[in-house]
């Protein structure tokens, strides 16, 4: 598995992903809660947590050996990449055209009643475009409190699947949303920033 490409993807799910599936009000989860996240795709597996609140949704994970924090904050438009051991993040604008007054459309049909890690969920067919126009097809399983505890989806025939385990719904501490004063913001390196753009242009190329 390759740590750039592995990490790359994270962050594109994270940032792309997270910010253009927000169309429907049934994609915002109606409490704050906080679990452990597995996601798997061709690359490999990627652990971690994540606590959400609101518009507020933070994620955690490690790899090889180096912890990482992501931060997202739909609520200032910005997404923050923490790294803790060396006191630096990266910062990165919402793209406006991902949000939901810019297009995108996602509709929803009930296809079952599943217990997912413990979890009871409706399992549900999603389908529609995000907020660039993109086609989104998949399976979620989302939880009383729309909470997504599973969620399988395809795109240029790369499945991605993102699960939670061990749900604990309640309040959450807002400084987890929050970068430490003590850190330095930095920029991606160029041959980070080269993947991550070659990324973004493969997914304008599949309009």
């Amino acid at each position: 598995m390759s740590f750039g490409r592995l990490w790359i993807l994270g962050i594109a799910v994270f940032v792309a992903g997270a910010a253009g599936a927000e169309t429907p009000a049934w994609l915002e989860p109606r409490s704050d809660y906080r679990a452990d996240t597995l996601m798997s795709s061709p690359d490999g597996e990627m652990r971690g947590q994540v606590w959400a609140s609101g518009r507020k949704e933070r994620r955690e994970f490690t790899l090889q050996g180096r912890r990482h924090v992501m931060i997202l904050r739909k609520d200032r438009g910005v997404t923050w990449v923490l790294i803790p051991d060396q006191k630096m993040y990266l910062e990165n604008a919402i793209d406006p055209e991902m949000m939901p007054e810019n297009g995108g459309r996602l509709e929803r049909e009930v296809l079952g009643q599943e217990t997912v890690n413990g979890t009871p969920a409706t399992k549900y067919r999603v389908h529609g475009t995000t907020g660039q126009g993109d086609p989104f097809e998949g399976t979620m399983w989302m939880t009383k409190h729309e909470i997504p505890v599973r969620v399988v989806s395809s795109n240029g025939g790369m499945t991605v699947r993102m699960e939670l385990s061990n749900l604990d719904v309640g309040p959450v501490d807002a400084a987890r949303f929050e970068i430490p004063a003590d850190f330095t913001r930095f920029e991606l390196p160029p041959p980070a920033k080269a993947d991550l753009d070659a990324y973004r242009r493969q997914q304008g190329g599949q309009r």
